[in-house]
């Protein structure tokens, strides 16, 4: 079966303590775990800790979306474009309680970009000023076209977004042709990269299990329901 919520890790300091806002894994039997442990970084499994925010008592994983593809300045002048008003968003919405940071870079003019260096960048200030914070790099089809839209997966974030099909937009269609699902899909295994399959609708979920059963998505897939 596909698990549709799934506990995300955050990493716990070397000294082996809790992180803040951290509770016990033994509740969880199975955690989210990365495939790959680049140099330098501990990536591979965290030893014991949850990162959770209590809202009214209850427990949930809270992941921000701190800019996306669509605002403007002209929509609302806080949104943060420049990598640097990001970092400065990110690190408000981490020490808020924030988890995850689901990350879209822009160009110099404020258009979606899937720019390798400009996400770079983000992800570099992201875990030197939010450490332990998961980084969800976007491969979405408003940033670019074609195998570009992987262009970011050499960074290696722990996460990066996968549509694995087409759908309507209000005014456009997003295409995500198999092909290029298949291809993303290969990289972030190529790369250790946990997808966070985007479910527009129920074909989406059922093109995952399917996925999965092939083997193309590592472990329990994390799926996320885009209302």
């Amino acid at each position: 079966p596909v698990t549709l919520f799934w506990p995300v890790v955050r990493r716990a300091d070397r000294s082996g303590s809790a992180p803040r806002n951290a509770v016990g894994a033994q509740s969880f039997p199975r955690l989210l775990t990365f495939r790959h442990s680049p140099a330098g970084r501990e990536r591979n499994r965290v030893h014991g800790y949850l990162r959770m925010t209590d809202v009214k008592g209850k427990p949930c994983i809270i992941c921000v979306a701190i800019t996306g593809s669509v605002p403007t300045k002209d929509d609302n002048p806080a949104v943060p474009i420049s990598v640097a008003e990001q970092l400065e968003s990110t690190h408000e919405a981490f020490e808020a309680g924030a988890t995850i940071a689901h990350c879209h870079v822009r160009d110099d003019e404020g258009k979606p970009t899937s720019d390798p260096d400009r996400f770079a960048r983000l992800k570099e200030g992201i875990e030197a000023h939010c450490p332990g914070m998961i980084v969800q790099l976007s491969t979405g089809g408003r940033s670019g076209t074609g195998q570009a839209r992987g262009g970011m997966l050499p960074l290696r974030p722990d996460m990066a977004s996968l549509s694995v099909g087409s759908n309507n937009f209000p005014t456009r269609i997003y295409e995500n042709p198999p092909d290029l699902v298949d291809w993303l899909a290969a990289e972030m295994l190529k790369y250790g990269v946990k997808p966070e399959v985007e479910a527009f609708d129920l074909s989406h979920i059922l093109k995952a299990h399917e996925m999965q059963a092939k083997g193309q998505l590592a472990g329990t897939p994390y799926v996320q329901f885009v209302m």
